[in-house]
């Protein structure tokens, strides 16, 4: 793709293939669209809800970064199938998360979106919860005290074992995961991030472990860590069930203009 697309013209790509078994994950950086033809576009495939949404927002940077995400979420749906950009129709459960209004002809697909300074993610599974969260790590000092007051005792002790030198590091591993998992999860703030626990040991699995009020099994789920850039860090979580492995690909992508291939370090 070289050139912006009108939507008809981006529904008949040739649809990407995607498998129980993979997790697609889109990255946009927001810094690099400012064509007004572009942005003309990203405002045609967006409902009302949408626009008034981006509305709201009180900052430029905020809007932008708004329409650019609705418009990620809605151009990479229509890769896996024949639905057109704006014809996406979207739900929300009781604690918020957006998901699919999906009918017959529209594949088990499910999504999660991020978004930070300079960067926005979107995650595509085949029928799995997922659950996506980014960060950037040069826009935000860290205090430990927040850790003290959301992480579990056993994370914040491993985070403190730390060199000072790496906690701020760590502890962008610790609050993107959990906040993935959270996500992924669909419950929101009724979900406490104190009653589970992420495995962070050098040579070993990234695990989690859970309180016994938490009903769920550690086996059914699979996290991976991106570090897409040198400022940013992010975590997928994927509720894998009895799969053994699942596959990740990452993509560059400025919706409805042109993607390829983005390497980047992952780590599961």
């Amino acid at each position: 793709m070289n050139n912006l697309m009108d939507t008809a013209e981006y529904r008949n790509l040739p649809l990407l293939p995607i498998h129980e078994d993979d997790v697609h994950v889109w990255l946009t950086f927001p810094d690099e669209i400012h064509d007004p033809e572009i942005l003309t576009a990203y405002q045609d495939i967006m409902d009302k809800e949408e626009k008034e949404k981006c509305r709201r927002y009180k900052f430029e940077d905020a809007r932008h970064a708004c329409l650019i995400t609705r418009a990620l979420a809605r151009s990479v749906l229509s890769r896996y199938t024949e639905k057109s950009p704006e014809s996406w129709a979207f739900s929300r459960n009781t604690h918020g998360k957006p998901e699919i209004v999906t009918d017959r002809s529209t594949p088990p697909l499910r999504f999660n979106l991020s978004h930070t300074k300079g960067l926005i993610a979107c995650a595509v599974t085949l029928g799995h919860d997922i659950g996506i969260d980014i960060e950037n790590t040069t826009a935000k000092s860290v205090n430990l005290d927040v850790a003290d007051r959301f992480f579990s005792p056993a994370e914040v002790k491993k985070l403190r074992s730390f060199p000072v030198s790496e906690q701020k590091n760590r502890f962008f591993d610790y609050w993107t995961l959990k906040e993935s998992y959270v996500k992924a999860r669909g419950k929101g703030l009724s979900f406490h991030l104190d009653q589970f626990s992420f495995l962070l040991t050098q040579n070993r699995p990234l695990g989690i472990m859970f309180d016994k009020g938490i009903n769920d099994n550690p086996e059914a789920w699979c996290f991976f860590r991106l570090k897409p850039t040198g400022d940013h860090i992010a975590a997928v979580a994927v509720h894998k069930g009895r799969l053994h492995n699942i596959q990740m690909n990452v993509t560059k992508t400025t919706p409805l203009l042109n993607e390829e291939p983005f390497s980047c370090i992952i780590l599961k």
